[in-house]
């Protein structure tokens, strides 16, 4: 949806905490905050800090499964 975020990975969930993060990072996507260090006031500045901010990374492919069946096609055939 191209909109600034705040996300927070589950506890103790290896893709979220490490495959999913690196991946956001890399795209300089969302802002992580961990639920057991967030305050409300944390939670509050966060938000405030992602008002009116552009989305900045770059567009990320939807079209995988697309893709995945022209391959799988080509194979076929």
């Amino acid at each position: 949806m191209r909109r600034p975020f705040i996300y927070f990975p589950l506890e103790n969930h290896f893709e979220q905490n490490l495959v999913v993060a690196k991946r956001l990072a890399r795209h300089r996507a969302g802002q992580r905050l961990l639920y057991p260090q967030t305050s409300p006031e944390r939670l509050a500045e966060a938000v405030y800090g992602q008002l009116g901010r552009e989305a900045n990374w770059p567009e990320i492919p939807s079209d995988g499964a697309q893709q995945a069946a022209k391959l799988i096609n080509l194979s076929v055939n």
